[in-house]
């Protein structure tokens, strides 16, 4: 995958602190860990209950093998046999997902490593350089075009990300497969969520029936977890497909309904109450209290379903249809949660973060002024820099008819992304011209951006670039004007050179 010509240069730019880095690395190394850790549970937990029956099976072998006959013997043999082969295949599987996932432990540990040796190598060889006075560039050349390279892949694994939270796995499969990044990604546990997804809510075309058994079954497989972070998520999944049973309104439909309020939701009901006769001592037991008091409330008038068909006002939240995508919505939220992941794109925070540099009041600020032309609708603002992405806004195609092709007048681009995030902090003022696009350097008239100064209006521009274009207007009016003027190219307006000001920026 080829980066962007922004990223293209990223052999001028610094090896990053490992330190600095790991704090948004750090879900990226916790997930396989969580997963391997949660999948060593399931394994222990085959293994000590099968081998507590064999165990069993055994010693009644023992205790009873001399007053059984020959035939008895052989059936209690044969009954461990079949014991201990049933535990075989029930731990297979989970053989191999325990090698795929120390695997990507060990990937992604190497992976990550790698900044720590670049920084050693580049520290070492700037030791040298002192040293030799000597400019180490081949080893340099070699460490920046290896930090290339991990850049890349970071990106990449981004994107996936990105992509696998947004529901377009097929796309970021193909793109792990092109890219050969399957233990640097966590693609199989979102494809693991998206099927419970379309159980829970299938296509319009599809004859599926909308079902919460797998997403129930996810959470008998991580009940730990869930009780470790206080989710009432398999409570509200248990009242859901009471919810689904007592809609159907059959006689057999309605029977089953009652069976499965006394085997599933009364038993949580009685534990809640128990738990809710206590006051809270501290925060975690307050959070307790609350979904204990939850599931009292919900469970009380879930009774009332088994009188009360839908299409009343009084019921309405309970038999509405968008409770199953909002139960989704917690399973996944759940899921991120348990495996250690960040509850937004990775994308979107590594964006936030750069953008945060950038971003200042003035490109939130001015009036807005709508400009038509030929090519379609140009919106643009009196205080925003078009080179800067926070101030990015979108062109509008007109259609034959004179309309725009899109009903977003005024987007912000990346700028909506960054209203969520801190003003950058600038110690000393920093001035771009709109003219050039370059910083204007007030220490020196032979600065890169050249010193800035102020027309009538109030405009602040490079010098440089305002003596640059007098100079090419008086050559052209040669013989018609003795006196040199500079042109606004945002208002149009035209001054004198000798109306300029400096401006000394504080």
């Amino acid at each position: 995958m080829t980066l962007p010509s922004a990223f293209a240069s990223s052999s001028a730019m610094p090896i990053p602190d490992p330190d600095s880095l790991m704090v948004l690395e750090a879900p990226f190394a916790r997930s396989p860990y969580e997963d391997l850790r949660r999948r060593l549970r399931t394994h222990q937990r085959i293994t000590d209950r099968d081998f507590a029956s064999i165990n069993t099976l055994v010693s009644d072998l023992a205790i009873k093998g001399g007053q059984d006959g020959r035939q008895e013997m052989l059936e209690r043999v044969e009954s461990i046999i079949e014991r201990v082969r049933g535990m075989k295949e029930k731990l297979s599987p989970l053989v191999g997902d325990l090698d795929s996932s120390v695997t990507s432990v060990q990937r992604r540990t190497s992976h990550l490593a790698q900044i720590q040796s670049l920084r050693d190598r580049t520290t070492a060889m700037d030791t040298e350089a002192t040293e030799s006075t000597q400019e180490p560039d081949q080893g340099k050349a070699a460490a920046m075009s290896a930090y290339q390279q991990f850049t890349d892949i970071r990106l990449q694994r981004m994107i996936v990300d990105w992509l696998c939270r947004m529901g377009f796995v097929g796309s970021a499969e193909r793109l792990v497969n092109n890219t050969g990044l399957q233990y640097l990604t966590d693609i199989t546990l979102f494809k693991e969520l998206y099927i419970i997804r379309d159980s829970m809510t299938p296509s319009p075309s599809s004859s599926q029936k909308a079902s919460c058994s797998s997403a129930l079954a996810w959470c008998v497989d991580n009940k730990a977890a869930l009780r470790r972070i206080k989710s009432t998520l398999e409570f509200d999944l248990r009242l859901q497909e009471f919810i689904d049973l007592c809609r159907h309104r059959s006689p057999e439909s309605l029977f089953a309904a009652r069976t499965y309020l006394r085997k599933h939701l009364l038993p949580m009901f009685k534990t809640a109450t128990a738990a809710t006769l206590g006051p809270a001592k501290d925060e975690d037991s307050e959070q307790d209290f609350r979904n204990n008091a939850k599931i009292v409330a919900d469970v009380t008038r879930a009774f009332g379903l088994l009188a009360t068909p839908p299409g009343g006002w009084v019921y309405q939240d309970l038999y509405n249809a968008a409770r199953l995508p909002k139960l989704f919505g917690q399973l996944f939220t759940a899921a991120m949660s348990i495996y250690s992941l960040s509850p937004q794109p990775v994308l979107n925070i590594a964006l936030s973060a750069g953008l945060s540099s950038l971003k200042v009041p003035a490109c939130y600020g001015g009036e807005r002024k709508d400009k038509a032309d030929d090519g379609g609708l140009n919106t643009t603002d009196e205080t925003r820099n078009l080179n800067c992405p926070v101030c990015a806004t979108i062109k509008l195609t007109k259609t034959s008819h004179g309309h725009a092709s899109n009903s977003l007048v005024d987007g912000l681009g990346l700028g909506t992304l960054a209203k969520e995030i801190p003003w950058s902090h600038h110690s000393n003022s920093t001035i771009v011209c709109r003219i050039s696009g370059r910083v204007i350097d007030e220490g020196a008239e032979e600065g890169e951006g050249g010193q800035a100064v102020a027309l009538p209006n109030g405009r602040v521009y490079s010098k440089r670039v305002n003596d640059a274009s007098a100079a090419a207007r008086k050559r052209r009016n040669e013989g018609k004007s003795s006196q040199a003027f500079v042109t606004c190219p945002r208002t149009r307006d035209r001054f004198f050179t000798g109306q300029m000001r400096r401006v000394y920026i504080s």
